[in-house]
């Protein structure tokens, strides 16, 4: 069997596309699609620079990330998904471990720490409450994922699966 390696990276955002290259310019050598769900009120300008960064960019009528996550998740053609939000950017510790996630025959999911940038692309938030906070960000992209709709839950698997833990910057589940 064959590892399973292929990544799509999708965000929905509303953040300045100068913030967004930031989150995607360490990722996008690992990822074969990049999709990006643009909140409907963003200028022109903010649009185009999301086209520059994605291979598929929607416009979509925002009410609340969660409304439309399982629909993006939906999008998503490769055999593993990372999400990733406007305002997150992932860490290098998790840059340089992303291929052995990737190729892990028995992780359905990844929880990562997150870091928000601010007040510009080159500075993160690293202070209690933002820097306690783990999200599901990378999982298989197998027809196991069940999305509530409920404000701050993730996508999570819809049956058993394997759990260690990593001490460098992954929580695995």
């Amino acid at each position: 069997m064959a590892d399973r390696t292929s990544l799509s990276i999708c965000l929905i955002t509303s953040d300045p596309a100068p913030r967004v290259a930031s989150i995607l310019a360490p990722l996008r050598a690992y990822s074969e699609e990049i999709l990006i769900a643009a909140d409907s009120r963003v200028d022109e300008q903010t649009l185009a620079g999301y086209d520059a960064l994605a291979d598929r960019l929607f416009r979509i009528e925002f009410c609340r990330a969660e409304r439309h996550l399982a629909w993006l998740l939906a999008q998503c053609s490769r055999d593993w998904i990372m999400r990733r939000d406007g305002d997150e950017v992932p860490s290098r510790a998790f840059v340089r471990r992303l291929p052995e996630m990737l190729s892990s025959r028995t992780a359905q999911q990844f929880w990562t720490p997150n870091a928000w940038v601010f007040p510009d692309p080159d500075n993160f938030l690293d202070e209690a409450p933002w820097s306690e906070d783990f999200a599901c960000r990378l999982m298989r992209n197998d027809g196991t994922l069940r999305v509530p709709g409920v404000q701050h839950l993730h996508a999570a698997r819809s049956r058993r699966g394997s759990t260690s833990r990593s001490p460098s910057t992954t929580s695995i589940c």
